[in-house]
């Protein structure tokens, strides 16, 4: 998605609004952040169908604690970058608001 947005996203700029995007641009990037939350939710009902952790759990349980370990994942790579590579930052910045926002992330 990076690539794609291009010009328009600077790695030392906070994270992009996709609503800043004319409309050929934003009909894409919508596409993709479709096609991504498309991906999330088949990965995570993969995982759930092969793991007996969560059997017995409520789906929103299930939910919560995945985006719970996702968010761990994402602040440990947060952590990893700002030691060694701190220009790339904003990636796993861009993760966290995603798993903290209500709309994107493992649901």
């Amino acid at each position: 998605m990076r690539d794609f947005v291009g010009a328009a996203f600077s790695l030392a700029a906070p994270a992009f609004e996709p609503d800043a995007f004319p409309a050929p641009q934003r009909g894409v990037l919508d596409r993709l952040i479709a096609w991504e939350g498309d991906m999330v939710n088949r990965f995570t009902e993969a995982y759930l169908s092969g793991s007996a952790l969560y059997r017995g759990l409520h789906r929103t349980e299930i939910d919560r604690l995945v985006r719970g370990w996702a968010l761990e994942k994402a602040l440990y790579e947060l952590e990893y970058e700002l030691k060694h590579r701190i220009e790339n930052f904003p990636i796993p910045v861009d993760g966290i608001a995603a798993l903290a926002s209500s709309g994107r992330g493992p649901t």
